[in-house]
């Protein structure tokens, strides 16, 4: 049985800015559309339906709508970039920056 993966308006933004979006939707597929209850998810507020989970780096807070097979995730906290990409971005910044300065 799986679980069709719904984003609401504030989750949606968020993954339409992620870099890697369509592997974090896959990931989703894959660990929550297969299994909402498990993959180390855990309720929140006592309330079995409403979880939170890690999934590919990234926290995600989703209810879970057993009735019509769909998990709606309200929230999505994507992973900080490692120390090598901050600094790869902090380089890319700073050459626009003074780039920026010449023009």
């Amino acid at each position: 049985m799986s679980f069709r993966i719904s984003y609401a308006p504030p989750a949606d933004d968020t993954l339409a800015k992620m870099r890697e979006g369509d592997t974090f939707r896959d990931e989703m597929a894959r660990t929550l559309g297969s299994d909402p209850y498990g993959h180390g998810s855990s309720a929140v507020k006592s309330e079995h339906d409403r979880r939170e989970a890690t999934v590919a780096g990234a926290i995600v807070l989703y209810y879970v709508s057993g009735s019509v097979l769909t998990v709606t995730v309200v929230r999505l906290v994507p992973a900080p970039l490692t120390s090598a990409a901050q600094a790869s971005f902090a380089s890319c910044a700073s050459t626009t920056a003074v780039g920026s300065s010449k023009s």
